[in-house]
């Protein structure tokens, strides 16, 4: 029997503007959703609701801890994109799942856009921490070695 994912077989990258954010290394967690919405009506005659779903996106967060100073670069494009100064910048976020089977995963988030980006410093002996939230229109998934 397989054994199941664990974070530790997770690699989580960020692109902004085609390059790599090498300082993304030190994540401590990773959420995505699939944003899902039900719309339903009951109608004269009919004994149960019409369902229906609608796909409004994707989104997600994570959290870090940084180890150098080039997140402040992410964050600074983040504010020039949401700011108009490089409204073409596009951010990707790039999730890789390496199976204990040989199988692999690529989801990607596309042209991701960044929510709140909160700072934290616990106290003295503490990591500073940082979160993202990114919510975007599309992904892709990559499937490998599948049997």
């Amino acid at each position: 029997m397989d054994q199941r994912l664990k974070g530790q077989e997770i690699e989580l990258r960020i692109v902004a503007g085609g390059q790599v954010v090498t300082s993304i290394n030190a994540i401590k967690n990773f959420n995505s959703t699939i944003q899902l919405e039900t719309k339903s009506d009951g109608y004269l005659g009919e004994s149960v609701n019409r369902v229906d779903q609608i796909l409004n996106g994707y989104g997600g967060d994570f959290e870090m801890n940084p180890n150098t100073n080039e997140y402040n670069t992410l964050n600074a494009q983040s504010e020039d994109k949401a700011t108009g100064r490089n409204p073409a910048l596009v951010f990707n976020v790039i999730r890789t799942d390496f199976y204990s089977n040989g199988q692999t995963a690529v989801i990607t988030f596309l042209d991701v856009a960044w929510g709140e980006i909160p700072e934290s410093v616990g106290g003295r002996g503490e990591y500073v921490g940082t979160k993202y939230s990114f919510i975007c229109s599309e992904k892709d998934i990559q499937l490998d070695n599948l049997i």
